[in-house]
């Protein structure tokens, strides 16, 4: 029986191990596809190193031709690209602070200051877009300061955000 285990997740730019799980045999033979982000495909256990999300497939071949197969998917967490102004006049164009690819990250934590260390935004799991207001009243154009914690592997991010109109 052969089991690749549960689907990985790997920080972009890395690389992983895939270890699948079997009882050992004689003259096995693997061939793993797709073999893209693959640094061999006729090898136990592969590293890993994809671009974008993969489902990877494992047929692992006894003698006799006799084979089993698995496969797992491998997400690729990409970095957070944090844009550092936004203008929520209502004009439908850069109204919210949007974070792209904090939504692979379900735990991260994003805090916003004002400059004198006030919070006037908080989000965990980053369900929503900073609209630019604190209780409900738009904040007043100029420059707050973020911690954005990605709870995932990835280290602390931190800048500034400059509100425009």
């Amino acid at each position: 029986k052969l089991e690749l285990g549960p689907d990985l997740f790997f920080l972009e730019g890395g690389t992983l191990k895939i270890k699948p799980q079997f009882i050992w045999g004689n003259n096995l033979t693997y061939l793993w596809s797709p073999s893209t982000g693959l640094d061999s495909i006729d090898i136990r256990t592969p590293s890993a190193s994809p671009l974008v999300d993969t489902r990877y497939k494992l047929v692992l071949t006894g003698l006799g031709g006799c084979a089993v197969s698995d496969s797992l998917m491998v997400t690729v967490l990409k970095a957070p690209v944090i844009p550092n102004t936004f203008s929520p006049n209502n004009d439908g164009i850069n109204d919210t602070w949007r974070i792209q690819h904090l939504e692979s990250y379900p735990g991260a934590l994003v805090q916003v200051y004002d400059r004198y260390g006030k919070q006037v935004f908080t989000s965990i799991g980053y369900g929503r877009d900073w609209d630019g207001k604190f209780l409900g009243t738009p904040l007043p154009i100029g420059t707050y300061y973020y911690i954005v914690d990605p709870k995932n592997g990835r280290k602390l991010i931190s800048g500034s955000i400059t509100i425009l109109r």
